[in-house]
C-alpha cells in the first residue's frame, strides 16, 4: 500500500495539470477571440486572425476528442475563408467530415465545402458534387434547400442567374393570375 500512494499521487499531479493545460488553452482563445471582436467596425489584421487560428488549431491537436475540438476546427477553417487560404479551408472541413461525424454541425461543415468549392474556388463540377451529396445525407436539414438551390445556380454567370430568376418571377405572376 505504502508504494501505491506515490504512485496515485503522480497520477493525480498529471491529471490536474493536464486540466489546467485544457483550461489555460481554452481561456488564451477566449482572450484571443475577444481580441478579434474588439473593434467590430474595424477588419481584424491578419496576424491575429492567424494567432487565433493556430490557437484553435493547436487545441484541436492537444485534445482530438474534446467536445470542443470539432467546434474550434470549424471556426479555424472560418478564419482560413477569412484569409483567402481556400486549401485549408477545404482541409479543415476534410477533418470534421473524417474525424468527427458525430458532431452537431458536420453537416454545416459539408455544405460549407460545397459553398467553398462554389464561391471562392469556383470549381462547379465539384460543388455540384457536394452540394448532391449533402442534399443525399442530410434531406431534412436547415441547409437542404439551400443546397437544392445553389445547386440549380452552380455554375451559372450572374446573368444567367438574374436571367433564371426574373422568368420564375414572370412564372408566378401568371400562375397567381390564374
Amino acid at each position: 500500500m505504502k508504494n501505491l500512494f506515490p504512485f496515485l499521487l503522480l497520477i493525480l499531479t498529471v491529471v490536474v495539470s493536464s486540466c489546467g493545460g485544457r483550461s489555460a488553452l481554452v481561456s488564451k482563445i477566449d482572450k484571443a477571440e475577444a481580441g478579434l471582436k474588439a473593434d467590430s467596425l474595424k477588419i481584424p489584421d491578419n496576424e491575429k486572425v492567424k494567432e487565433v487560428q493556430a490557437l484553435y488549431l493547436s487545441f484541436s491537436k492537444e485534445y482530438p476528442s474534446d467536445t470542443l475540438a470539432p467546434e474550434y476546427l470549424l471556426k479555424a477553417a472560418d478564419l482560413a475563408t477569412f484569409l483567402h487560404d481556400y486549401k485549408t479551408t477545404i482541409g479543415l472541413y476534410d477533418r470534421i467530415l473524417t474525424d468527427y461525424k458525430q458532431f452537431s454541425k458536420t453537416p454545416q461543415a459539408l455544405f460549407l465545402k460545397a459553398f467553398t468549392y462554389d464561391q471562392y474556388i469556383q470549381d462547379p463540377m465539384k460543388a455540384a458534387e457536394l452540394y448532391r451529396q449533402f442534399i443525399s445525407l442530410y434531406p431534412n436539414h436547415d441547409l437542404a434547400d439551400d443546397a437544392s438551390q445553389a445547386l440549380l445556380f452552380c455554375g451559372k454567370t450572374d446573368e444567367e442567374i438574374m436571367q433564371m430568376l426574373q422568368e420564375r418571377a414572370v412564372e408566378e405572376s401568371d400562375s397567381t393570375k390564374r
